[in-house]
């Protein structure tokens, strides 16, 4: 998944966050120029300054390029990164990695229209890149056109081939209320990498199915995966209250208010745990 692809994550379609994604290198490239090793590997360690060093000097190929925009992009330079992304697809418009991070760049600054231009250029070119399709969701969902941005969503579903794309793809999917689409999704993340953002957006999508135990097991799982995971914890406590286990819901309900105090789950759980304790013992 690309560098900059987090930035256009946390722009879904509705205000609910999307899942965080892990860090990642920047996308290899098929034939690296020779003499960029210094450059990847510095880039890879996340010394941005050091990579800008090494870059200096160099021939201005579609590779130096997207180098040179990426770190300015780490660096909080956005408008040098631009440049630089439309630089290098001057150089070569096929080139994934630079329409990317231009596409999510152009998002996370709501310039939509371009943006869909930029991730629709790089599709005719590669329409295999799961990320340009992801990209282009983003836009659509920004310029007001869900019924377009749900057709890149499934692209991006059809193409992905890593988990944190799935992911990303399957909670957007919940947002856009299509539970069983979600499901299907997120079963293929799962697959490739259990996570915790992945099990609560699938635990969501079931009970929306009408799925409660399903949806209970996901919600246990996902506190096993990543126990500071507030949204885990207030899910889990709902289920488990919804079965008449007051004791380990209220646990759960605490647990999420010890997380997230001031938290947007923080009054939803403190009503739901004043209401375990109110409600008489049968």
């Amino acid at each position: 998944m690309s560098e900059r692809l987090a930035f256009a994550v946390a722009l879904a379609l509705s205000a609910c966050a999307s899942p965080k994604l892990p860090p990642e290198p920047p996308p290899a490239f098929v034939q690296p120029q020779p003499g960029l090793g210094p450059v990847r590997a510095a880039i890879d360690a996340g010394n941005f300054t050091r990579a800008k060093t090494l870059l200096e000097g160099q021939k201005p190929t579609a590779e130096v390029l997207y180098y040179r925009g990426l770190v300015a992009d780490r660096l909080g330079s956005t408008a040098e990164a631009e440049a630089r992304y439309r630089d290098a697809l001057l150089a070569d418009p096929s080139l994934a990695e630079a329409a990317v991070n231009l596409a999510a760049l152009l998002v996370d600054a709501s310039r939509f229209a371009e943006a869909a231009a930029v991730a629709r250029a790089g599709l005719a070119k590669r329409p295999e890149v799961a990320e340009l399709a992801l990209n282009l969701a983003f836009a659509l969902g920004g310029l007001g056109d869900q019924s377009g941005a749900l057709t890149q969503f499934r692209a991006a579903a059809r193409a992905a081939t890593d988990a944190s794309t799935l992911t990303v793809v399957g909670h957007e999917l919940r947002l856009l209320r299509q539970p069983a689409e979600c499901v299907t999704v997120l079963d293929a993340a799962i697959a490739k990498a259990d996570s915790a953002d992945a099990r609560v957006d699938r635990g969501l999508c079931k009970l929306a199915l009408r799925q409660a135990d399903q949806s209970t097991a996901d919600f246990r799982r996902a506190v096993v995966l990543d126990p500071r995971l507030a949204l885990a914890h207030y899910w889990l406590g709902v289920r488990l209250a919804a079965e008449g286990n007051r004791s380990d819901a209220a646990a759960e309900f605490d647990r999420c208010l010890e997380l997230e105090p001031n938290g947007p789950l923080a009054a939803g759980a403190r009503e739901k745990r004043r209401a375990l304790d109110s409600t008489p013992r049968q």
